[in-house]
């Protein structure tokens, strides 16, 4: 399974280099970009490209913040309660084995 996966992955590489080098190919016009503090003169298939790859990075990082970040807190939440739950389960336990030792069994009602 794991090599099929693996097998998708390198399709999908091979796929967009080749997506990428046809693109860079067919738009060889010169693209001048002033970015204020530097100036640049790059092909318009290099700066298609870098700008996909600028909006993916966004876009990872938008989801970041607005889906991961949410779920990690609401698993550290999870953790405290379970960690909390699992002492009193614990304490519980050890306050039983004392009265046991002590002939001071309870009886529960059934």
């Amino acid at each position: 399974m794991l090599w099929i996966k693996r097998l998708l992955w390198l399709l999908i590489v091979i796929v967009a280099s080749a997506l990428a080098v046809l693109i860079s190919a067919l738009n060889t016009d010169t693209v001048h970009i002033n970015l204020s503090f530097v100036q640049l003169d790059l092909p318009l298939g290099v700066t298609m490209f870098l700008s996909l790859l600028a909006g993916l990075l966004l876009g990872l990082f938008i989801a970041g913040v607005a889906y991961v970040l949410p779920l990690k807190a609401r698993n550290r939440r999870l953790q405290r309660q379970l960690n909390h739950a699992q002492t009193l389960s614990a304490q519980s336990t050890s306050s039983q084995a004392v009265r046991n030792r002590h002939g001071t069994h309870t009886e529960s009602a059934a």
